[in-house]
């Protein structure tokens, strides 16, 4: 008992003035001692470990004026590529039409040439995508559009085969039934592969929810008949700063909505997948540092020194009941 009481850094101070210690005294400062070593223990791994801190601002980006890739992997399940156009315009009158220098399509499911890159070709005669309709060609679209920092969009249709579209639609009506935008996305997401990759790692951040927030967007893959498909895309640009190197990068993550609509196969128009894009205004600051020294040593010194005297009001409070508890036992 003597060894245990020995802990007692709370000792009782007697009627005739002489501290002494006691059972219960003993096991508070066990307690409060093992709950420092916690804490300071618990402090000394932030010390050695990142952080990152977040707040809301409003940025002005100083390359304004610049691109952004928006990267793009889709798989059309019924829908050739020998008429499938990937087009962008955006408010400040961009407009570029089957873009083929940095999207590429591939031929999926079963005939000839699946599996294959196709070349664009601007001579095409319509044995050849009938052909493709009765093997049940697909087309995997994928690649990248630069898009400027303005509103704008990225519409997957047949504007650039306007005449093809038109002859199947008047000509060939059995075979333009059986084409359809139905879709799925693998890619979907806005800057560079090796930025991305950077603050991936850096900032412990999860692509999927972050950067390719495609596995939360509808699957419309199923869907046979003509529908026109519409994406509301909200773009948020992130400063990202890394005080240990010195170093900052700006990316874009972004929430998404989409809507399926019934198209109107005799109507003058084309059924169309869409991708709506729009920048907001406020940003996100992401900020990777390592705490101080100093900062930590101000924490340790806090935590011994709040720890002490709550155990020790503790102590006095239980001891002071006890003697409460005793007296009208004896009274």
């Amino acid at each position: 008992m003597k060894a245990v009481k020995s802990f007692d850094f709370f000792q009782k101070v007697s009627s005739d003035e002489f501290i002494k210690p006691t059972i219960l005294g003993a096991f508070i400062s066990l307690s409060a001692i093992s709950l420092m070593v916690y804490l300071i223990f618990r402090e000394l791994v932030d010390l050695f470990s990142n952080s990152i801190t977040k707040e809301t601002i409003l940025y002005q980006d100083p390359e304004q004026y610049s691109k952004i890739n928006l990267n793009i992997a889709a798989h059309f399940m019924f829908m050739p590529c020998h008429i499938i156009s990937v087009d962008q315009q955006d408010m400040i009158g961009n407009h570029r039409m089957d873009i083929n220098d940095s999207i590429y399509k591939k031929k999926i499911g079963r005939g000839p040439g699946t599996g294959q890159q196709y070349s664009v070709d601007h001579h095409l005669k319509p044995e050849a995508l009938e052909e493709a309709i009765k093997t049940n060609q697909g087309c995997f679209v994928n690649g990248h559009v630069p898009i400027s920092k303005v509103s704008g969009n990225v519409h997957i249709s047949h504007h650039n085969y306007g005449n093809m579209y038109q002859h199947f639609k008047y000509h060939k009506r059995e075979m333009f039934d059986r084409l359809s935008l139905t879709h799925t996305f693998g890619t979907l997401y806005f800057g560079d592969n090796e930025v991305k990759g950077e603050l991936l790692r850096r900032f412990n951040l999860d692509e999927k929810t972050s950067f390719n927030r495609v596995s939360l967007m509808p699957d419309y893959r199923n869907k046979r008949e003509k529908m026109n498909y519409d994406y509301f895309i909200k773009l948020i640009p992130h400063l990202f700063v890394d005080n240990i190197k010195g170093e900052q990068f700006t990316a874009y993550q972004y929430s998404v909505t989409s809507k399926a609509t019934e198209f109107n196969p005799n109507s003058d128009g084309m059924h169309a997948v869409t991708l709506h894009y729009d920048f907001t205004p406020i940003s996100i600051k992401i900020v990777l540092e390592r705490k101080s020294i100093t900062h930590s040593l101000t924490h340790i010194c806090a935590i011994v020194g709040g720890v002490y005297v709550l155990f020790s009001l503790l102590n006095r409070l239980i001891l002071a009941f006890c003697d409460w508890v005793r007296e009208e036992k004896n009274s």
